[in-house]
């Protein structure tokens, strides 16, 4: 980073950063019965950490036309407040493999839109950030703290889920990507996912974290007729020798993540089922522990640059 504000012009004094976490697929992905299109999220440690410098000038070409969504959003933010003349620049570390169901673009938007909010030091709320996101691509709710239920096409939060264990969670990565945004779900287990999706806002009723395991094994296995995915077919029928608590999957992407019991004895266990997963499948994937990320970090301005 030093090198990179070294090459900035002295007139680039306001700058701020934000992180969002991406997610490893989605607990549950659906629609109601009644249309309304939605997904729970499960926000992972994987990040994408944007800083965003601002400057006069017009601005140069090429600045931040490697990210043209992330673009977008900070554009979107300086319209908001009738900013002008600022010549944008933005530094993005990413730990999120592109493609693969885990929320790397939405988390780009959210975290550039946070960070050109700080460097403008203007406040913002969660709704903001979900309006510009859903404002430029259906998107991944992890704008939200905790774990929640949204519409990703409008952004609107439908509800936290209560006592949710922060999982250990070992995502399982196939060497293939896609296009997330072309893939269809259609609406043939809407009754099943409304059912779902109410158990899981259910805040009167406790569950273990196996219970709340197989509701996201149960949209996961849903999703088989829509976007089948062969991985996912492949760990469930050893699911006795992997020993999960139960399944996620990317409902529009390729990654699959196995949950586990939160802390070391999850850390242990996922460790295990990684050797297993290894000895079947070979190099055919890539596999990563992570855990169920509730906290965000928005707004933290640079104080300098040591």
């Amino acid at each position: 980073m030093r090198e990179f504000v070294k090459s900035l012009p002295t007139s680039y004094a306001a700058y701020g950063v934000a992180r969002c976490p991406g997610t490893c697929g989605e607990f549950v992905q659906g629609f109601t019965s009644d249309g309304c299109p939605f997904h729970v999220t499960l926000p992972v440690n994987a990040y994408s950490e944007v800083t965003i410098w601002l400057g006069e000038g017009v601005e140069s070409p090429g600045a931040l036309a490697e990210y043209p969504k992330l673009r977008r959003a900070v554009y979107r933010v300086l319209e908001q407040h009738g900013v002008v003349g600022l010549e944008p620049r933005a530094l993005v570390k990413r730990t999120l493999p592109i493609g693969k169901g885990m929320a790397s673009s939405t988390a780009d938007i959210v975290a550039a839109a946070a960070a050109t909010y700080t460097a403008l030091g203007r406040s913002f709320t969660e709704l903001d950030l979900a309006s510009i996101a859903a404002g430029i691509e259906s998107s991944d709710g992890v704008m939200y703290a905790g774990v929640c239920a949204v519409n990703h096409r409008s952004g609107q939060l439908l509800g936290r889920l209560a006592d949710i264990p922060v999982f250990t969670v070992l995502a399982v990565l196939p060497p293939e990507s896609m296009d997330t945004s072309s893939v269809v779900l259609s609406r043939r287990s809407s009754a099943q996912h409304t059912k779902i999706l109410a158990a899981c806002l259910d805040q009167k009723v406790s569950r273990s974290a196996g219970e709340w395991a197989e509701l996201a094994t149960m949209s996961a296995r849903l999703n088989q007729m829509d976007n089948p995915n062969q991985i996912f077919d492949a760990l469930y029928r050893v699911r006795d020798e992997l020993s999960p608590l139960g399944f996620v999957v990317g409902h529009t992407g390729t990654v699959v993540g196995l949950l586990f019991e939160p802390g070391g004895g999850g850390e242990a266990a996922a460790r295990t089922a990684r050797d297993k997963i290894a000895s079947y499948l070979g190099n055919k994937v890539e596999c990563r522990t992570l855990r169920v990320e509730p906290t965000r970090s928005w707004g933290t301005p640079l104080a300098g640059v040591q």
